[in-house]
């Protein structure tokens, strides 16, 4: 394969050469559509067909234009997938409840402002991911798990490295 591409600072006056990758040259993992669960190939397809005809107005417009299903909403609105509409996880998923399709009149879906939500705690995230992408990109699961599981005599496995060969650890605490 090709050599990594050397990393440079974020420059904002950097011309934008694609208005689909990053300009600051930072290294990023990221998941295809069709990645995310109960959405698929299909639908992952009609979205970036639809995108290329030209952007989304909003949540409405992408449903409307893309044929997406409630579930396929609800999955996207966990994997996180509505930022760029300015709505949190939790406001997404408030929204895919009020879904509208080519066969519903233009604007007759109504338009209700997502209640006060809390944010979701960093256990909630994880487990949002998990669900959505089976992967966790911030933090991994057991990292929740740690106190309670040293609280309980259980060694991290960085902790098991000076444990002889064939020997079982004795609980800790």
């Amino acid at each position: 394969g090709a050599p990594p591409t050397r990393r440079t600072e974020y420059d904002e006056q950097t011309p934008d050469p694609t208005l689909t990758h990053r300009r600051d040259a930072n290294f990023a993992c990221r998941l295809g559509l069709a990645s995310v669960t109960g959405v698929g190939k299909e639908a992952a397809q009609r979205m970036v067909e639809a995108r290329g005809e030209r952007p989304f107005a909003d949540m409405v417009d992408l449903i409307r234009r893309t044929g997406l299903t409630p579930p396929q909403v609800e999955a996207l609105a966990t994997a996180d997938a509505f930022t760029g509409f300015g709505f949190t996880r939790r406001e997404a998923l408030w929204h895919a409840g009020f879904t509208e399709n080519e066969e519903h009149l233009v604007g007759a879906t109504p338009r209700v402002a997502a209640p006060m939500l809390p944010g979701m705690d960093e256990l909630g995230l994880t487990l949002a991911d998990l669900w959505a992408t089976k992967i966790s990109p911030d933090d991994h699961p057991m990292s929740h798990l740690r106190e309670l599981l040293s609280s309980q005599g259980v060694r991290a496995t960085t902790a098991l490295t000076d444990i002889e060969d064939g020997r079982q650890p004795q609980r800790s605490g």
